[in-house]
């Protein structure tokens, strides 16, 4: 099909119908659906609606731009302000439609500094500037945003705070609900608010630790700080309060090494038991 007219594009995931976007005159866009006044398309991973009086049918369909195949989602946007949806990822694709502030939708991968979506069957991009990544079971990493937020365990079903971490340090990210990330200290889980950090598609650290063999577990006589080489001068991931206990990995002349939300971290053994 294509557009008529400037077209409003329609969704219904509050069980009512809210505009999502708008397509631009004479642009195409594939049907999924026959829905009485309506067609229904792809809008990321969710569907979307046109009114059939807006759009006309193709004598022969175009072959270029379109996908059969929903991909696989890496993470869910949800648009900060209006955004043009374009042909590629650079400042002159063809504009072909506009996403409207409050919509959401899945992306399939970046390309600099824009994200790869589809919007009524159509490939196509949008800035990363104009979208907030939010988190999701595809979510892998995150990155602390606030100084000195919090870490907590669980004990007797409250959330017990056992140290901080450092403002932009990146762990690897488990599970969670919806006001903590559930990570890994050594192998107990652990958690930080959500609102104190921010989902990450990728990031340019390799060496995390996916699974720790335990060689035996210490107890903290005295708060002290983590850091990420076994050396006092280096760079810190956060410190652990007294009295909390956790497995380490090894031990080398005055140094532990844990498994710190995924990084390696380090503690020095006079602050042990």
């Amino acid at each position: 099909m294509k557009t008529k007219k400037k077209t409003i594009i329609y969704h219904d995931s509050t069980g009512e119908l809210q505009k999502a976007g708008s397509l631009e005159k004479r642009q195409s866009f594939k049907v999924i659906a026959n829905k009485g006044t309506w067609y229904q398309v792809q809008f990321g991973k969710k569907k979307g609606y046109v009114k059939k009086s807006d759009v006309t049918a193709y004598s022969i369909a175009p072959s270029k731009g379109f996908t059969n195949n929903k991909g696989k989602s890496q993470g869910i946007i949800t648009i900060k302000r209006s955004t043009s949806f374009v042909t590629t990822p650079y400042s002159n694709g063809e504009k072909v439609a506009t996403i409207f502030k409050g919509a959401e939708t899945s992306i399939y991968s970046t390309e600099g500094t824009y994200y790869k979506v589809i919007f009524g069957g159509r490939i196509g991009y949008i800035l990363k500037s104009a979208a907030q990544l939010e988190y999701s079971n595809e979510i892998k990493y995150i990155q602390v945003t606030e100084p000195d937020a919090a870490l907590y365990s669980i004990k007797d079903h409250r959330y017990i705070k056992i140290g901080t971490v450092d403002k932009d340090r990146v762990f690897l990210r488990g599970n969670g609900n919806s006001k903590y990330n559930e990570l890994l200290l050594g192998s107990e889980k652990v958690y930080i608010a959500k609102n104190d950090a921010k989902p990450l598609l990728s990031t340019k650290i390799s060496n995390f630790i996916v699974e720790s063999k335990s060689n035996g577990i210490n107890i903290l006589t005295q708060s002290t700080v983590v850091y990420l080489q076994p050396d006092e001068t280096s760079a810190t991931a956060g410190t652990l309060l007294e009295g909390q206990h956790y497995n380490y990995i090894s031990k080398s002349g005055d140094w532990y090494e844990i498994n710190f939300m995924g990084r390696k971290g380090y503690i020095l053994d006079s602050n042990l038991n």
